[in-house]
């Protein structure tokens, strides 16, 4: 009776470890799905509209300084109509004069932009955005750098 115990626990254990190792694989997986669909996601946005976080960043900017501070977004000459198209919407809808001027910069990636001002300014960066995410979901990936490392 005692070594027909001593197996049953032996087994409870070999199946628990088991059992720990594919959690541990569908929770990695799961991340890895996330990951990958955060960059569906993100990319469609950024297709559909490519100069949506340089609006976002522009609204916190607005928000940060005085009125009639002049601005500049540096951003990818891609970029610049669909910027001078925000520009001029917020433009229209605001009850203040802005002075916004945009300037192309060759060395910015496709949706990222710095916008400046006298006493400061802010960057919009995809690749730092994704690093937080990465950080984020670390615990889940385990050691992978992205969704290819991860599969």
């Amino acid at each position: 009776m005692l070594a027909a115990t001593d197996a049953l626990h032996a087994s409870i254990d070999d199946v628990e470890r088991r059992f720990d190792a594919v959690m541990d694989q569908v929770i990695a997986e799961a991340g890895a799905i996330a990951l990958q669909a955060a960059e569906l996601l993100a990319g469609h946005a950024i297709t559909a509209q490519p100069a949506r976080a340089i609006d976002e960043a522009l609204t916190r900017a607005l928000d940060q300084v005085a009125r009639d501070t002049a601005l500049s977004i540096r951003a990818n000459p891609a970029m610049r109509e669909d910027i001078e198209r925000l520009v001029e919407d917020r433009r229209a809808r605001e009850r203040r004069s802005m002075s916004i001027v945009v300037v192309d910069d060759e060395a910015l990636p496709l949706g990222d932009a710095h916008i400046g001002w006298a006493e400061g300014g802010l960057n919009v960066d995809a690749a730092s955005r994704r690093a937080a995410v990465m950080s984020e979901l670390a615990g889940v990936l385990g050691t992978a750098t992205g969704p290819d490392d991860a599969a």
